[in-house]
């Protein structure tokens, strides 16, 4: 009931934003069209004279659903979209959406692995692979620390690296699934995971701690109450600096953190 009710107020501060967006940015797909469109007179939506327009898609054009939890593209062009309402796939042209009935509901998160796979995350139904045209479930009775997904990486060794609300769970290339025991994210509420360009993987816990994780292990473990700037949201690892990361942070904003040198190298960016 308790996890039930955190999920709940989870959702009503992340989910409303998300849900926003989901119409107004996340499903905004930006198309290539040429400046003949300009000279032949149309109005250019975006203003600029650019040689693109943007195309606002919903579910008053094709769009099967209005909200969008997450929004990928696969190595063979497909746009693929995850909400409450299962997963969608779309080519271009064509919406194709993949309800219930195909198993998949209430999509949270997705990800494309370095073999060109799609993985999907649900809140419910655990996590699924798509290969071959098929789907390939995983869930707690197979092995999954839980059912209810909430961010999906990779790890060096091409491990798939699954957040759930109960820890995280690693299910390798023959499909082996392994939850991680380790004492300070044992049936934890895991809310993301970030891969960063040095192989690092940096997470968030419902809580506000935030960790670093390499070869099944948490290499570090920031406590809320001890950094000095209290709990995160998210996180993200700096493109620039392998070895920094961005924190959002619920009282004072955007910190960028030095792994390196954490005890003295916050800085928080307005």
């Amino acid at each position: 009931m308790k996890e039930l009710l955190v999920d709940i107020l989870d959702h009503c501060v992340f989910k409303l934003l998300i849900l926003i967006m989901s119409v107004f940015l996340l499903i905004l797909l930006v198309s290539p069209l040429k400046t003949q469109a300009l000279s032949s007179g149309e109005a250019d939506p975006l203003g600029d004279s650019s040689d693109y327009s943007t195309v606002l898609y919903d579910n008053t054009n094709g769009l099967p659903t209005a909200e969008t939890n997450a929004i990928v593209q696969s190595d063979n062009g497909y746009i693929w979209m995850g909400g409450y309402s299962g997963l969608v796939r779309y080519d271009g042209n064509t919406f194709f959406r993949y309800d219930a009935t195909s198993g998949l509901a209430s999509v949270r998160c997705l990800f494309i692995d370095s073999n060109g796979r799609l993985w999907i995350g649900t809140n419910d139904d655990g996590a699924a692979m798509l290969k071959d045209e098929e789907f390939i479930f995983f869930n707690k009775g197979k092995g999954l620390a839980s059912s209810s997904i909430r961010s999906i990486t990779e790890d060096d060794h091409k491990n798939i690296v699954v957040a759930t609300t109960m820890g995280i769970t690693v299910i390798d290339g023959y499909n082996n699934v392994k939850s991680i025991d380790e004492a300070q994210i044992n049936k934890k509420y895991i809310k993301k995971l970030e891969r960063a360009k040095n192989g690092e993987i940096y997470g968030v816990d419902l809580e506000g701690s935030f960790f670093a994780y390499r070869d099944e292990k948490i290499t570090a473990y920031y406590d809320p109450d001890k950094t000095g700037f209290g709990a995160v949201d998210t996180i993200y690892p700096d493109p620039d600096d392998e070895n920094s990361i961005y924190l959002s942070t619920r009282k004072d904003g955007l910190i960028h953190w030095d792994m390196t040198k954490p005890t003295n190298t916050a800085k928080n960016i307005r």
